[in-house]
């Protein structure tokens, strides 16, 4: 896979991905051929540790009722 859709599956910018791979940072094995460079690793799944919370509070009384 090449490093910029290896960025792409793991979320991070393809500018980052390519200084890390520069500054010798990348947390996958790569290497350049020509002008592109491969990685060497398969992309793990997304976590799915994660949650999202979706929370209303509402009033037992009425906002727009007329009091009479």
């Amino acid at each position: 896979m090449n490093l910029k859709e290896w960025a792409a599956a793991k979320g991070i910018g393809y500018t980052t991905a390519r200084r890390w791979y520069r500054d010798g940072l990348l947390p996958v094995p790569a290497r350049k051929i020509g002008g592109l460079v491969v990685v060497d690793a398969a992309v793990a799944p997304a976590r799915q540790d994660a949650a999202v919370v979706y929370a209303r509070v509402s009033s037992a009384e009425p906002c727009c009722a007329t009091r009479t």
